[in-house]
């Protein structure tokens, strides 16, 4: 995961863009789901059952029902960005994402295909104020 900081857009506004290479041999992510969020949410906790609306990618690879689940709590999330298509064995990809103020985390979600139940995933990043990788 690399992360590179770009200019301010308005009113503390930032972005990011955000380029994920799939190091796997021979696993698809489905496309990716990526939101920027304050620190008191997480996506998910290791060890941990998954939100429903986490599982439902790790299932089918559908992201809907976790992006609708973020939009509803504006106070905690500032943007959700999903990948246009799948991430193949050794493809990168790279998305912009923007955040401000306490929304100062990131976190994405796929599923890995051929499986039933897997899912690829960061949990709450801090951004950085410059270039990283991570």
């Amino acid at each position: 995961l690399l992360l590179l900081a770009s200019t301010q857009a308005f009113a503390g506004e930032q972005s990011w863009e955000v380029t994920i290479t799939n190091l796997t041999r021979g696993q698809l992510f489905t496309p990716l789901l990526l939101v920027t969020h304050s620190s008191d949410i997480s996506l998910f906790t290791a060890g941990e059952p998954a939100l429903p609306e986490l599982a439902t990618i790790a299932e089918s690879g559908s992201t809907a029902a976790l992006e609708a689940l973020l939009a509803g709590i504006p106070d905690l999330v500032h943007s959700t960005v999903t990948a246009g298509g799948p991430l193949f064995a050794g493809e990168t990809i790279t998305l912009e994402i923007t955040g401000t103020g306490h929304f100062d985390r990131l976190s994405f979600a796929g599923m890995l295909v051929p499986t039933n139940d897997t899912f690829v995933g960061l949990d709450s990043l801090a951004l950085p104020k410059s270039s990283t990788t991570v």
